[in-house]
Formats: structure tokens, C-alpha cells, sequence
């Protein structure tokens, strides 16, 4: 049994009492035993509705107030106690992610991500002053752990991130590794067939031979 930490547990309709909740409603799927959590599956799929729904009056609120181009509405939920602009009616400018370019467009206005920057700090800066002795710190999902699981870097040293997320950025690496290799090789078939030639200097097509392991011939 494992006590939930939701603080509207009562009222989300769980099937077990706050306390008293199976450890098997904690667990991350494809994850160690270990890694738990701090929610029950009751409460978790409650606060996914709860946000879908916030998310749906977002979009809708976007949607009736995208006539004007020189204003955008911020997506941020607490935007209304935090910055002076009414929610519906921002200057497009204050969504630039970067200031010369105005493709990179973000939901959020700059007053709304300084502010979640800042409480992503207060919260990183709690955390790490209440790690105790055979802890640490996961730079990576910003939680406390055991020492035990720590990941190992290559050169022998001691990571800055458990072992569940070294295995997730190695997973992640290698598909994007993979993925881009697709699209770099679809880039030089399209170069070889508009310009029938797999060199510029030499104007020739350069395949490679099975037999001769992989050597290339003319």
C-alpha cells in the first residue's frame, strides 16, 4: 500500500481510501519497481481530464480572437495574474522566442515563461537543498533518488542523471540518429537522380559491390 499525494484525492472518485491505495496503481509502465508515482492511476487520469478540458476552452478562446494579426492570445492557464495584458489581447511580439526571428512563435507570452522559468527554479533550488546523505539530484526528470540508481557516464564518473533516464536519452538518440540518416539518405537519392551523377567533379555514378565488401566500382 502506498499513500497518495493528490490534495483533491477525496474528490476525484477514487476506489481506495488516501492511504490505503495497491502499489500496483503507482507504477510507471516499462519502468522498475522502484520508480513509483507520487499519484494513483484514480488520480491521475482525473487531472488528465481536468487539463484536456482547460485545454479545450483554451482552443476555443484562441480560435474566437484570432482575427487580428497584430495581437495573440496567450495559452498559459494562470496568465491572468500575471501579466498586465488582458488574456484574449497580447502585441504578437511578446510570443517571439527569439527576437530576429519571427517564425519561432511560442504559445506562451514572454511574461507567462520568465514566470515559469522562475518557479522551475525555486522548485530545482528546494529540491537540491533537501537532498540527504545517499541522494541525489536528477538533472534530467528533476526528482530526488536513491544513490544506488545513479547512472555511470562512460569515462567511469558519476552521471547528473538516474538510470530510467540515461536509458530513455540513449533510446531517444539512436532513434533520431536513425531517423536522420533516412532523410540524409533520401536527400542524395534526389540529388543523383536531378542530377544523374553521385559526384559534382568527376560526373560519375558510384555503386557498391557485395563481393567486394562493399568497395565502391563505376
Amino acid at each position: 500500500m502506498k499513500t497518495c499525494s493528490c490534495k483533491r484525492q477525496s474528490s476525484s472518485g477514487p476506489k481506495y481510501g488516501r492511504e490505503v491505495v495497491p502499489i500496483k496503481y503507482f507504477l510507471k509502465p516499462g519502468k522498475p519497481g522502484t520508480d513509483l508515482y507520487k499519484t494513483c492511476l484514480d488520480c491521475r487520469t482525473y487531472q488528465k481530464k481536468c487539463r484536456d478540458g482547460r485545454k479545450e476552452k483554451i482552443k476555443k478562446v484562441v480560435e474566437a480572437n484570432n482575427d487580428d494579426p497584430n495581437f495573440k492570445v496567450c495559452e498559459y492557464e494562470s496568465h491572468k495574474r500575471i501579466s498586465v495584458y488582458p488574456k484574449e489581447k497580447i502585441p504578437k511580439e511578446m510570443f517571439l522566442i527569439y527576437p530576429n526571428y519571427p517564425n519561432y512563435i511560442s504559445n506562451y507570452c514572454s511574461d507567462c515563461r520568465k514566470y515559469r522559468r522562475s518557479i522551475k527554479l525555486q522548485s530545482k533550488t528546494s529540491k537540491m537543498n533537501n537532498v540527504l546523505e545517499g541522494q541525489f539530484y536528477c538533472n534530467s526528470c528533476c526528482q530526488i533518488k536513491n544513490i544506488d540508481i545513479r547512472a555511470t557516464n562512460l569515462n567511469g564518473t558519476k552521471s547528473k542523471v538516474c538510470m530510467s533516464c540515461q536509458d530513455y536519452q540513449k533510446k531517444y538518440n539512436k532513434n533520431k540518429y536513425v531517423e536522420m540518416k533516412k532523410i540524409y539518405r533520401q536527400i542524395q537519392k534526389e540529388f543523383i537522380f536531378e542530377h544523374q551523377t553521385c559526384c559534382q567533379y568527376c560526373n560519375c555514378i558510384f555503386l557498391r559491390s557485395k563481393k567486394d565488401n562493399g568497395s565502391p566500382i563505376m
